[in-house]
């Protein structure tokens, strides 16, 4: 089976060696009984203006330098955002948003926790969540 055929399982494991594009995933059947764990409905978003991420005490203030982040997608829950690679992230730290560039939520900081984040090359992707959710999709400038 060429590298691109293979298949790897990834629930719950830590991968010594990065996967060869073209890698196919598949779910184990651990990962399909517990089903999917998001509660909002994904938006996909094509081009936005980017945002600000920084970690952030347990109170929300930023206690690192601002890096810039692009939202890739958003729910009344939560976004999934890519940045460039360099900054650490620990599971479940505390983060804010800087989301002056996006006058639609309303809110210029905004503290959210750190879900999950993936590490690939010169990109991290992550997911945050809220707090709160919102009432209602932001709209994004």
């Amino acid at each position: 089976m060429s590298t691109l055929e293979s298949e790897q399982s990834l629930s719950c494991q830590v991968l010594s060696e990065p996967l060869a594009a073209g890698t196919a995933l598949r779910a184990t059947q651990a990962d399909v009984d517990f089903g999917n764990r998001r509660e909002h409905f994904r938006s996909p978003i094509e081009v936005t203006r980017p945002i600000g991420l920084a970690l952030a005490s347990p109170q929300g203030e930023p206690i690192s330098p601002w890096i810039s982040a692009d939202i890739l997608d958003l729910s009344t829950g939560g976004l999934c955002l890519v940045l460039m690679a360099g900054q650490d992230f620990e599971p479940n730290a505390h983060l804010v948003l800087n989301l002056r560039s996006q006058p639609g939520f309303g809110i210029e900081q905004l503290p959210v926790g750190l879900r999950w984040f993936v590490k690939g090359g010169l990109l991290v992707s992550l997911g945050v969540g809220f707090d709160q959710p919102f009432e209602r999709l932001p709209s994004l400038a």
